[in-house]
Formats: structure tokens, sequence, C-alpha cells
């Protein structure tokens, strides 16, 4: 809609003022402030104003006056003191606010705002304009009178500025030579210490002026009822707009970036900014705007073939050549000059030279192939490469002809170079390219590292390596080998048309997507592997130029002239690029987070921002407030605690996040020009991700709390299992004991009571017989001796309740009182509870060796020691008895089922038994068992 007032505040954003309310611009988008969102009273904006602490002050045509603060409105309306009508807004040399309304003007400073009307001086309420920062003061037009604030009251002043004829003052505009812009129908005045200069519309209707503005350089540009102005030089210069800006002009503004912004009527906006490429075109008078070739000759002529014949351009003139003998030359699709200064041209009618201002056809040389390239080479010999019948030499005396027959690649033959050892490249369609030298031609394709058989372009740098452009992408071959180049190391495009060095470390290229330039160092960064992408800067309509679509397959399709500028031929004229005046913004651009969305709902941006309990998608969307070529803009971003590393987003100005855990975050973002600075600082904002409540430190502590009572219940129930098994275990044993006792144990005492019999009754029995019969009583007496033990073992519960340490001093005192000797037990190291199993084999162990000592020994003292160490439990008995030769009883183990028995108990629990015995000496027992770990 209509754009009545644009402005740029302090943080970047450009603001507009509409008819369907207030407009932040960001570069890439519009935001609407209006009645609708709650922020206005009316959505007519006719005008906006910055003040010196950031706030926004908006002048509305029927809701008064409203200010934008740390993101809030605030309207001020008739109980402020402020009419519903505000056309004007301005801030004064001391930040006060003024605003003129259909009852005179205004002043807000203070928190209050003074009403300046007739009273006050004014010599009438109908305020024309205003402004309040010149270097004479508060100055206010009422029609064609100007009144100047003195000491607070308005006094008319000068006169003599509106003479008959110039109508009301409709701007006033302080300009930064201290002067004063005053805005008529038609005409502008500069008024500065009493002198007026008058400058006048040169045509004869004089058009409405709308808005006035100066730039930082002095220029005053005039928006009017039928498009731009400027005044330079004393005089009026109409800006073309072109067809996107036709229509009434309304406001007109520059930002820092010296972008032009024009706010049409019923058209939108517009920006107008120097420009970096400029085209010459059939509008400059070419033959045709289709451009096949061009070059440039010793005299400095540029030479431009198009489909429909050629033309000499020298200092904006041109002379064209469209006919030869009353025939069409057509399409004309390379040039060259010779020695002698004749221009060669190859057309659709053959090989022409212009010399001396004759055109003529060269007859001698007879061929049916489009002309595709005409080259000279450092001896003076012209080529010519032909579209299907080779390549032709001609020395200035006899032609001389290359075909595939002779090792020639294929006999289209697309571009010639020669390098500077000699050699001469041949770039061919289809088949690779072709190296002659010494007579001899080598061909190269694809299968030696080529990055394509169809070459488009050859260029040789400074270095000595040969760049081949082809449909597939960039080839260097330097040292005998290719390296190649695409749209995946950072190219525009893989499929070049041309390649030109602009002196200044640059390759320039031209495609089917427009230009594009490349930093040679950056790719020979990339060939080494230093960097992961070269860095592609690319011009195209934005630029100046008319199509973006250049023109391939011929040569020349691109030069590079004697004053450093580029020509690159395209479907709509020769493109330019002057490098003098090629833009490159120097400015850093500020750096903006404008939206933090969770879940698709927005939130407000604060510092330390709590998100709330829940959240699965993060959105943050930013930008950079460059207007130049907004869509030449990266950026890169981090979230710390998540990405290790810048991540980078190029044009992309949003990051996402998903599933986040909870916890502090801090994001950061960065942005600068693809061809200029970086802001490194950038824009930064902390939030924190809440938790689920099972993310909690409390669930957690109820987690391990409820496992715990858990463990405990399940152990309680183990407990009470297994006593329920011991008892069980427990009455079974004493079953078995019972049944061993009432059968086993009395038929071996019944047993042995009859072997007895028999050697009382028959004293006389063979010595043969009396030794079986004394090892029957033997073993009978043995075995009732071992089942009245398991007896004991089943029925005993004597480790029930207690330890060892406090079994083994009573056990041994009550065998010992039997058996009339002495015991001596002795505990060193703290006792510790040990393994029911543990405890009751050498429980075992103990009383077995104990009754060795009192049964077979025949011991006076026994001495126990049972020791607790910090990795063993060692139990050692020790008897002053008749001892034994263990060389030869414990081998045998005749007899000695106790030793046997004593050993298999300390296995049986992962112990080692150790007996030391000898005649006369007594004996001694050591039991060593591991203790389980603290």
């Amino acid at each position: 809609s209509r754009i009545r007032s644009i402005v740029q505040t302090k943080d970047g954003y450009l603001w507009l003022g509409t008819d369907n309310g207030l407009v932040k611009f960001n570069g890439t988008t519009f935001t609407a402030f209006t009645v609708e969102t709650g922020s206005l009273r009316d959505n007519e904006v006719w005008a906006i104003q910055e003040d010196n602490e950031g706030g926004l002050w908006i002048g509305t045509y029927g809701g008064g006056l409203t200010l934008l603060q740390d993101k809030r409105f605030r309207t001020f309306t008739k109980a402020d003191g402020v009419p519903d009508v505000v056309k004007k807004v301005e801030k004064d040399r001391e930040g006060n606010i003024w605003i003129t309304t259909p009852n005179g003007v205004a002043r807000y400073a203070h928190g209050a705002f003074t009403q300046f009307t007739m009273h006050d001086g004014l010599t009438n309420n109908q305020v024309s304009a205003i402004c309040a920062n010149s270097s004479q003061g508060v100055l206010v037009a009422t029609g064609k009178t100007l009144h100047r604030l003195v000491e607070g009251k308005f006094q008319v002043v000068e006169t003599h500025l509106v003479q008959n004829g110039d109508g009301p003052i409709n701007h006033l505009l302080s300009s930064s030579d201290g002067s004063v812009w005053l805005g008529f129908h038609g005409r502008v005045k500069k008024w500065k210490d009493g002198q007026v200069a008058t400058y006048n519309w040169p045509h004869k209707f004089s058009p409405r002026i709308d808005q006035l503005h100066e730039d930082r350089h002095g220029t005053l540009w005039v928006a009017m009822e039928q498009g731009v102005s400027r005044l330079r030089d004393g005089h009026f210069e109409e800006v073309p707009l072109g067809e996107v800006g036709r229509g009434v002009v309304y406001s007109i503004f520059s930002d820092r970036e010296e972008n032009i912004w024009v706010g049409f009527q019923s058209n939108g906006l517009g920006r107008l900014r120097a420009r970096q490429l400029f085209t010459i075109s059939a509008s400059d008078g070419l033959p045709n705007d289709s451009t096949r070739s061009v070059f440039q000759d010793s005299k400095g002529n540029v030479w431009i073939g198009t489909v429909d014949g050629f033309a000499r351009y020298k200092d904006g003139k041109n002379t064209n050549y469209q006919d030869l003998n009353g025939s069409r030359i057509g399409s004309v699709r390379s040039l060259a000059e010779g020695s002698d200064g004749t221009i060669w041209i190859g057309s659709e009618q053959g090989l022409l030279v212009l010399k001396d201002g004759n055109l003529s056809k060269v007859r001698d040389w007879q061929w049916h192939s489009e002309i595709e390239v005409i080259y000279r080479d450092p001896k003076g010999h012209m080529w010519v490469g032909t579209d299907g019948e080779g390549l032709f030499e001609f020395d200035g005396s006899k032609v001389n002809r290359y075909r595939t027959r002779d090792g020639l690649a294929s006999d289209q033959v697309r571009g010639l170079l020669f390098d500077r050892q000699g050699a001469l490249w041949i770039s061919t369609f289809g088949q690779g390219i072709s190296k002659y030298a010494a007579g001899k031609f080598i061909t190269y394709t694809e299968q030696n590292g080529l990055a394509g058989n169809r070459i488009t372009a050859i260029h040789e740098d400074e270095e000595g390596a040969l760049w081949f452009a082809t449909r597939e992408g960039l080839s260097r071959f330097k040292d005998g080998h290719f390296f190649t180049y695409n749209a995946e190391s950072g190219l525009l495009v893989g499929f070049v048309y041309s390649i030109l060095d602009d002196a200044q470390g640059n390759f320039w290229f031209s495609c089917a997507q427009g230009l594009f330039r490349v930093s040679k160092a950056e790719l020979k960064d990339f060939a080494a592997g230093r960097i992961k992408k070269v860095t592609s800067v690319d011009y195209g309509v934005r630029d100046g130029m008319k199509t973006r679509a250049c023109n391939v397959g011929d040569q020349p399709t691109a030069w590079k002239t004697t004053d450093g500028r580029l020509l690159f031929c395209s479907l709509k004229g020769v493109v330019v690029v002057d490098l003098k005046r090629l833009y490159s913004s120097n400015l850093i651009p500020p750096v903006q987070i404008e939206e933090v969305l969770i879940n698709k709902q927005q939130l407000p941006i604060t510092s330390d921002l709590q998100v709330p309990l829940g959240a699965g998608e993060i959105e943050i969307h930013y930008a950079a407030l460059s207007y130049t070529s907004p869509e030449k803009v990266r950026f890169k971003y981090k979230l710390e605690g998540i990405d290790k590393d810048w991540v980078e987003a190029g044009t992309r100005r949003f990051a996402y996040y998903a599933n986040l855990p909870p916890g502090h975050y801090s994001f950061k973002v960065i942005a600068g020009h693809i061809d200029g600075p970086w802001n490194e600082q950038g824009q930064a904002f902390r939030f924190y991700l809440q938790p689920h409540f099972y993310q909690t430190s409390l669930f957690l502590v109820l987690v391990i709390a409820t496992i715990l009572l858990l463990v405990a219940l399940l152990h309680r129930l183990r407990v009470i299992e297994l006593r329920a098994r011991y008892s069980a275990v427990l009455g079974e044993r004493n079953r078995i004991a019972i049944e061993i006792h009432d059968t086993l144990a009395q038929n071996l005492a019944g047993i042995g009571l009859q072997l007895d019999s028999i050697s009382m009754l028959s004293p006389e029995v063979p010595a043969g017989l009396r030794g079986h019969l004394d090892q029957a009583c033997n073993l009978v007496s043995y075995s009732l001796s071992e089942a009245r033990r398991a007896v004991g073992d089943l029925h005993s519960d004597e480790l029930d309740q207690r330890e060892l340490a406090v079994v083994l001093p009573q056990i041994a005192e009550r065998l010992a009182a039997g058996a009339a000797l002495e015991a001596r037990v002795q505990v060193f190291g703290t006792p510790r509870p040990l393994e029911a199993m543990t405890e009751k084999n050498l429980l075992r162990i103990f009383q077995e060796a104990m009754a060795n000592a009192i049964k077979h020994a025949g011991a006076s003292t026994i001495e126990v020691e049972l020791r607790y160490d910090r990795h063993h439990l060692a139990l050692c008995v020790r008897d002053d008895g008749s001892g034994f030769d263990t060389e030869r009883v414990i081998p045998l183990a005749v007899g000695h089922y106790g030793l046997t028995g004593m050993r298999e108990r300390t296995e049986r629990i992962g112990g080692k038994l150790t007996l030391k015995s000898k005649l006369g000496q007594g004996t001694e027992l050591l039991v060593k068992v591991p203790l389980p770990s603290h």
C-alpha cells in the first residue's frame, strides 16, 4: 500500500509508515503492526521518527501519536494534549519531539506536551512544513510564511524567501552544510546566511514534490508525483526507475549502505543502488541483444559479435556491420585481430576480414562448417577452428590443415590457446583436449583425469597452470596432473562458460546463472585440503545484468580490456564489470535474534528465558540487517552444549532443535557478507529448558528410594523363604539323624559286639584270620564312630546362633575335661562372620583333630590358635602326643579315614591343609582358608 514515511533506526531496521499500519523490514521479511495486532489506534501512518533513547514515534492520521519503546506501544491522545491527526514528526537538536497538528505544532519534552499556536507567534495554525533540527533552530512554515522559535515564541523570518508564483512552502529539510532546503510545487530553494538559490524543474509541467531527502554526500533526492529526481551540479536529474518503478512516489530515504529507498503510492517499496555492472545492448546501438563473441583490438576498440552481425564500440558509440554485398552477415561466433591490424570475423557467411574500413570475404579458404574460433599465436600466425572440418593455420603465405587423421582429438574445434612454453592447446566438442607441440598431438580426456570431454574455455594462470572449463566441472592441469572443482567444491555451478583473471586475486566465470567470482587463493587452498569449500560470489540482474543467461560455445565469449574491465557475452548484451566501481559492502551487518518459537508458539526474547515444561521443537529466527545484497549475507550459529563447532547456515535465517535435554543453554549467531566483513560479536541469548518431573532430582531420589524399599522388601521375603527352607532342612536332618542312630548305629554296635565275642571265644584263631578279624573290628569301630559323628553333624546346632571364635573354646574345654588333659585356645585378630558352610567344616576339622589327639596320640596338652588377618583365617591345632611318620602314613591313608575327611572338607571350602608330625614329637595341623573381602 501507500508508503508515506521511511526511517532506519539505530539497531539497523528499516521502518515504513503505510496506510495499512507500521511495518518493520529486515531486508527479506516484513512485519506489520496494526490496529488488528493491538499496536496502534489507527492504521494510517503518516510519519515516523526515532528519539535519542531508541524510541520510535509514530504519527497517525486518526489515532494520535504512538511511542514504541522496549517492544511496548503507548498511545498519546487528547487527554495528553495530542489531537487525533498527526502528519509530521521531527526531533530537534536537544532530542525533543515535535509534531504538526491541525491546530499548530506541539513539543514533547520532559514527559509532557506543549502546544504552539497563533497565540505563540504563528501567523496561522495550518502548518505546512516543519524542520526541527536546522542550524537556525526549529523552523515552521504556515503557507508562504516561515517562522523560527526564539525563546519559546515563534517569529517570522526572511519574508523574501517566498516570491510570487512560489506557492506555499510544503517541505523543509536541514542540509549537512548548515543550509535549509525549501520545497515548493515544482521547485526547491536553498537558504543559507541570508542567501537563496532557486532550482526549477526543467520541464514545462511542474510536478508535485512529496518529500525531500539529502544523502550523506549532500545530494538532494526528490520524491515527486511522477518518479524520483536528484539535484546534482545545480540541475535536476531524473532517475530512471524502470517498469517496476512507475507511479507516484510519496517517500524517499537513504540507508547506511547508501541504498535509496523509494515508497510508492500504490507500487510498494523500491530500492535504488549504485549499479555494480552495466550492459551494452541493442538499446545502446548494438545490432542485436544476443552477443556471441567479444574482444578488444590494439587501438582500444571493442568488437562485439551478435546473432545479426557485429559492431565496433568505443567511447559509447557504435559502428555496426550487418550486411556484406547485400547479404546478411548473420551470427558472428568469433573475432580476432591480425598482426597488421586486420579484423578477422568468423560468420555464417564464412571467414570475413575488415581492413581499412572495407569488409570482404576470404575466398581462398573454402569450408562448409561454422567457424568457432579465430586465434593469433605469438608468431603472428592465424589459426581457425571449425565445427567439423578441423583446424587451419595461416602463416602469411600458405595454409596448413590438421584433422583427426593427423592426431587431432576431433575435427570439431571449440577453443585455442598457446601456453608460455609454446605448446598449442586445442579444445574439442566431446573428445577432450589436444596438445600440439614439436609436431605431435597428445590428447587428454576423462580417462586422464579431465572433468569432462566437452571443453568450453581454456585459461593459463600466472603460475603456468592450465584451467579447462567443461560441462562436468572446472579442471586445473599442473605438473602433469588434473584437479577438478565442481558445485560440491563451492562453485556456483560446475558448468562454466568462460574464465577471466581480474588481476586482483580472483577468477571470474560466466555461466547460465550469471557471473560469479572465486578467490584463486581459496581454489589453491581447497586443492591442498586446507579448506572444505571455496566461496562463490555471484552477480545477476540485481547487480546490473539484463539477464543471468550468458552465452557459451564460442571463442572469445569473454575478454579483459587494457583498462582492467571484464567483458562477458550474454543473451541480452555484453556485460561489463568495472572493477573500480564494483561495490563491496564494508558495513559490518548488525545481527538480531528476532523470534523464538516453542512448538510453533512464539515466546518473548528475554535474558535467561525460561522455556516452559514439555518443550519439544525450538526454532530460533535471526537476521542480519544489511540491505544492499541480503541474498549474499551468510550466517553461522552455535548452541553451546549441543553444537561442538559453528554450524554453517549459509543464507538460512533460522535454527531448529528438537528433543533437547533440560538445562541451561546459550545460543549465538554471527553473520557477514560473502565478500565483506563479518560481525564476529553477533547476537546471543540464554535460555533454561525446564525439565519434566521425571527428569528432576526429586524424581531420581524417589526412584532410588523406591528401588531400595523394593530391595529391602525382596530381601525380607528371601530371608523368610530361607528360614522356612532351613527349618525344613533341619527337620529332615533330625529325621535322618534319628534313623541313623536307631538303625545303622545300633546295627554297627551289634556287629561290633559279635566280633568282640568271636575274638574272646576263639583265642586260638590262626594268625592270618586274626589279622582279618582285628581289621574288621577296627572298621566297625571306625564306622560306628563316623555314624555317631554324622548324627552329631545332622543334629548339632552349636553354630546356629554363635560364631566360630566363640564355639571353639567351649568345645575344646568340654573335650579336654572328658579326657583329663589341658587345652588352650587363643584367638588373634578381629573375628568376622563366615559363610555357614565354611564355619561348619572348620568346626568338624577341629573336632576331628581334637579327637585324634585325645584317642590316638595320648597327648597331655593341646594348643589351639584361631587367627584372623585381612585376607585369610588360619586354624592351628598342636599337641604333644606320640606323633607319627607322615611320609609313611599319609600316602597310604589306610585306616586313617579322619585325615582324608579333613582334607576333603578343607578343599570343599577352598582352603589348604598342612600336617606336620614326627614320632615322639607331637602333631601340628594347620588349615588356612580365604576370607571374603570387606
